[in-house]
């Protein structure tokens, strides 16, 4: 009897054995669909439910695998509403965006979970070959409430949160265009990649500019171009951000003029400076995030900019161009709209060509620098720091020409209001034809042979004007004069030669050694560089040739008067 039983037994546990793997994989294959019907009717009931949002989000296929949590969306996009845009034409929004993803793969969902109380726990997102266009709106009016985009705008009050354990982003492609209609981009970003550590997304993040919360993020980008006007853009290489150093590293750095030097004199009609400027690698270290965010303080603990590489070209057989005053150290920092403070500015292994072409002249003349390093600190606006430390110390070390060594420190007092800055300096023994870019312009002689044996300098200046003294050793200095299609001018360089006005020799020793004189008054045109450098000039002027150096400064105020009795 009992024999009997066994095998209906085994017989009825084999069907429902049986029944149940059946059941099982209807379950499994047959909810799949129903799951991903559910929880796309879910995404879509969280969005688009304001009528007063700016964006419509839509996504195409999505794929889900329910047991795993696994999740593929393809073609999703999130486009300016028909609202948007007509607030945009009236110039109420200042900018707009376009964002199309070609996929986003989603592993580990606690589905169930995020079915029951709408919170999303999700292990990984990668989202892979994205498109996004920035619209900005040149008829914008400015108002206030506009100026912020919130992710809120999309969602529904129902929405909890969402936490992720890595947030990927690759392929990443940005455009942002001046205006809504244009072809050409101001700003085009490729191959961007961002990875996000442990993200938070909740109702409070969400009303935020910035809607997540992460604990690590790192950038890494191959492309980068910046059309910045008409005649300059800006490229690099890579560019790179980890938030756990909170470092920024910007590779193969150059600003690209769009046209020669020569082109660009023929373009701009004045004379002008032309750059092209190119850097190695660019180091934004310790930048202080959480400042930034908080209280808009840009504080960065150093910037590091590795072999740059200069060139400027100045055409002055050109007009001047129109004026437009060139702000000192002091000015500059506090024209800045936000609070900054950069504790130290390093530049290292520089190369620097400053190319001139005088009025009466028809060659150029190049002055190098090379190398040269740049050590500043206590770049600031911010009046709390200054009230600590009013000092923004500059050193600065080259070689001119590969023939003798010069150095300067530059001291700017950040509290006064008129710029005020010192300037000490030195250059080495050097042959005095390293003079040449000082003297031939003003003299129109140059230098054939001497040995300058000492030169040191100080001088103070503020926006207007500088002074103080040059000692300068040297002998046995001469001279030829230079052919200049200006008749008067070449009468002058001959009248100095013929007179002896001209001093070949300059010793300590002497008793007729002369200290030159600093006293140039600023042109506010030009900028701190050249300001200093005409400063030193004037100094070394009044000692080789006293008397063109009063000529000089005579006849500059009689210009002066003249343009102002006009």
């Amino acid at each position: 009897m009992a024999t009997s039983q066994n095998p209906k037994r085994k017989r009825r546990l084999l069907i429902f054995g049986g029944s149940f793997i059946v059941l099982a994989l209807i379950f499994y294959f047959g909810a799949e669909p129903f799951v991903e019907n559910l929880i796309a009717r879910e995404v879509q009931k969280q969005l688009n439910s304001n009528p007063s949002r700016h964006y419509d989000l839509k996504t195409g296929k999505i794929k889900i695998r329910f047991l795993s949590g696994n999740i593929w969306v393809d073609d999703l996009t999130l486009t300016p509403s028909d609202s948007a845009w007509q607030l945009w034409n009236n110039g109420s929004i200042k900018s707009l965006f376009d964002l199309h993803l070609n996929g986003i793969k989603i592993r580990g969902l606690k589905a169930l979970r995020f079915l029951r109380d709408k919170n999303m726990e999700i292990k990984l997102i990668k989202a892979s070959d994205i498109h996004l266009d920035i619209y900005s709106n040149p008829d914008w009016k400015g108002a206030e409430e506009q100026k912020k985009l919130k992710l809120a705008d999309i969602f529904t009050d129902e929405f909890i949160g969402a936490n992720i354990d890595k947030f990927e982003i690759e392929n990443f492609a940005v455009n942002r265009y001046l205006y809504a209609d244009t072809g050409k981009p101001a700003l085009s970003l490729d191959s961007l990649y961002l990875s996000f550590i442990a993200v938070k997304i909740d109702s409070q993040t969400i009303k935020k500019v910035l809607p997540l919360q992460f604990e690590n993020l790192k950038i890494n980008s191959s492309d980068f171009l910046v059309n910045t006007s008409r005649f300059y853009k800006i490229a690099t290489r890579d560019i790179a951000f980890n938030l756990t150093d909170s470092t920024f590293i910007v590779d193969g750095f150059q600003l690209i003029p769009r046209y020669s030097k020569y082109d660009f004199s023929d373009q701009i009609k004045y004379n002008t400076d032309w750059f092209n400027i190119g850097s190695e690698r660019i180091e934004f270290q310790n930048i202080h995030l959480s400042e930034l965010v908080q209280g808009k303080v840009i504080h960065l603990e150093a910037i590091h900019i590795h072999q740059p590489v200069i060139e400027i070209f100045r055409d002055k057989t050109l007009p001047e161009s129109p004026y437009k005053q060139k702000p000192l150290v002091a000015t500059m920092l506090r024209k800045i709209p936000m609070d900054v403070m950069i504790d130290s500015l390093i530049i290292s292994e520089g190369k620097l060509v400053y190319e001139e072409t005088p009025k009466d002249r028809k060659e150029s003349g190049k002055l190098f620098f090379e190398p040269f390093t740049l050590k500043a600190s206590n770049f600031t606006n911010m009046d709390s720091v200054i009230a600590q430390n009013n000092s923004a110390n500059i050193k600065f070390e080259s070689m001119i020409m590969g023939k003798t060594m010069f150095s300067a420190n530059i001291t700017a007092d950040l509290s006064r209001t008129d710029d005020y800055f010192e300037v000490e300096g030195k250059l080495d023994r050097m042959p005095a034809t390293v003079l040449n870019p000082l003297v031939e312009n003003l003299l129109l002689v140059s230098v054939v042979s001497g040995d300058i044996k000492k030169t040191q300098f100080y001088f103070y200046a503020n926006n207007d004007n500088s002074s103080g003294e040059v000692f300068l050793e040297y002998e046995n200095l001469k001279i030829e004069i230079l052919q200049t299609d200006d008749k008067s001018k070449q009468r002058v360089a001959q009248s100095f030669v013929a007179n002896n006005l001209i001093r070949n020799d300059n010793l300590s020793s002497d008793r007729k050694y002369l200290v030159g004189q600093i006293n140039f008054e600023r042109d506010k045109n030009k900028g701190m560089p050249n300001y200093i450098w005409k400063s030193i000039q004037s100094g070394i002027v009044s000692v080789i040739a006293p008397v063109a150096s009063k000529d000089s400064k005579a006849e500059k105020r009689k210009g002066k008067k003249s343009k102002n009795n006009h």
